[in-house]
C-alpha cells in the first residue's frame, strides 16, 4: 500500500481546471491544489483542507470548482517538464500536437512570452502518426538518446487513445524527464465528444 512507504507523497485534487497548483481554496483560504507531503500525518492534515472544499484557480473565477476526489501519488524525481496536448485544428483539417519543450505550469503564458518554444505537429488523419513522424517530433522538444523512443511511444500512444475514443482534447501536464532519464506523463485531462 503506498502510505506504508517511506516517500514523499503529492496530494492533488481532481477537478476540471488548470493551474490547480496555484489555486486556492474558498472556504479557508487554503493555497495550492497540489501539495507535497513528507510524512502520513502531513497527508492526514492536508486532506481536510482540500477535500470537498472549493478550488479557485485563473480557469474557474470567482465560483471555483467542489474538489470532490483527491489523489495521492508517490513524488518522482523530476528534471525537466514539458506541456503535450492533442487536439482538432480547422487549419489543418485533423488532429494537431501541441507542446512546450520550456516546461507546462502555465501555457498561455509561454506561448505569450516565447512563441518558439511551442511546437505544432498536425497529422494527416488518413495515413496517421508514424514512427518518423514522432521521432522527429521528441527531437524537436529537446528529448535525446533513449528519451527520443520513450517519448515516441508516448505520442503513439496518445494519438491512438485520441482517435479511438473520438476525444476532443487530450492535455499532459506535465510530461517529464526524469533524474533517471525516464520519460513519463505525470497528470492529464481529457475532453471528449
Amino acid at each position: 500500500m503506498l502510505l506504508k512507504r517511506k516517500y514523499y507523497y503529492i496530494i492533488y485534487e481532481k477537478v476540471q481546471s488548470g493551474g490547480r497548483g496555484l489555486g486556492y481554496f474558498k472556504e479557508n483560504n487554503f493555497k495550492g491544489g497540489v501539495q507535497v507531503v513528507n510524512t502520513i500525518q502531513e497527508v492526514k492534515d492536508v486532506i481536510p483542507k482540500m477535500y470537498n472544499k472549493t478550488l479557485v484557480t485563473k480557469q474557474t473565477g470567482d465560483g471555483g470548482l467542489k474538489c470532490r476526489a483527491l489523489y495521492i501519488v508517490e513524488k518522482v524525481d523530476i528534471k525537466e517538464e514539458k506541456y503535450l496536448s492533442i487536439t482538432l485544428d480547422r487549419k489543418s483539417g485533423g488532429p494537431i500536437f501541441f507542446a512546450s519543450a520550456v516546461g507546462g505550469v502555465n501555457i498561455e503564458e509561454t506561448s505569450a512570452k516565447n512563441p518558439n518554444a511551442i511546437k505544432f505537429m498536425p497529422i494527416n488523419i488518413n495515413k496517421g502518426l508514424t514512427d518518423d513522424m514522432a521521432i522527429e517530433y521528441s527531437k524537436s522538444l529537446g528529448f535525446t538518446g533513449n528519451q527520443v523512443g520513450q517519448a515516441k511511444e508516448i505520442f503513439k500512444k496518445l494519438y491512438q487513445f485520441f482517435i479511438e475514443k473520438d476525444a476532443l482534447m487530450v492535455e499532459i501536464n506535465p510530461l517529464a524527464t526524469l533524474q533517471d532519464g525516464t520519460v513519463m506523463v505525470l497528470d492529464s485531462k481529457v475532453n471528449v465528444f
